[in-house]
Parts: C-alpha cells; structure tokens; sequence
C-alpha cells in the first residue's frame, strides 16, 4: 500500500509501488495539467502507463479525453466543507 503520494507539480509522470492482491504494482500518478493536449500526453510518455499491469491514475485527465479509456473508473472529489469531501466514483464517461 502507498501510504504518501504527492501532487507531481512540475513532473508529468511520477511512479510508486503499491500493493495489490498482496503483490507488488507500479502506481503512476500523471498530471496532465501542463501538457497541450493528446500529443504531449503521448510524447511525455504518459500513454505507455495506461492499459498495463500497474494503476494510472490521471489528474486532469479531460486534457486528453482521447487517452483515456472509455470504461476507466473516474472519481471527482466533492468539497462539502472546510475539512470534509464527497468522493463520487463511476465507471465510463
């Protein structure tokens, strides 16, 4: 389990391990706030994170909508407080 991940700011791509199942997965955290689109998202190698083993997790991923699979999990972080959120989690677009 990764018990510390830290927005990547200037880095695109930032991997961790986690567990899994009891095994061991590479985690990449992706921040696509910087990139111009699709083609940065491929030429920072970014892409190559998606569809493996591992778990990619994409902030701004509606950067590069074309990216992302279509039956991805999607969470978007309510703020209903000062302290408090509301995680909604879904399948698809």
């Amino acid at each position: 389990m990764v018990e510390t991940v830290a927005s990547p700011t200037y880095n695109i791509v930032c991997e961790y391990a986690a567990s899994m199942g009891g095994r061991e997965v590479p985690l990449f955290h992706i921040d696509a706030y910087r990139l111009g689109g699709e083609d940065d998202f491929d030429g920072a190698g970014a892409g190559e994170c998606l569809g493996g083993d591992g778990v990619a997790i994409v902030e701004w991923s509606e950067r590069v909508p074309g990216r992302i699979p279509l039956d991805a999990l999607r969470v978007r972080a309510e703020v209903t407080g000062e302290r408090s959120r509301v995680f909604h989690v879904w399948r698809g677009e």
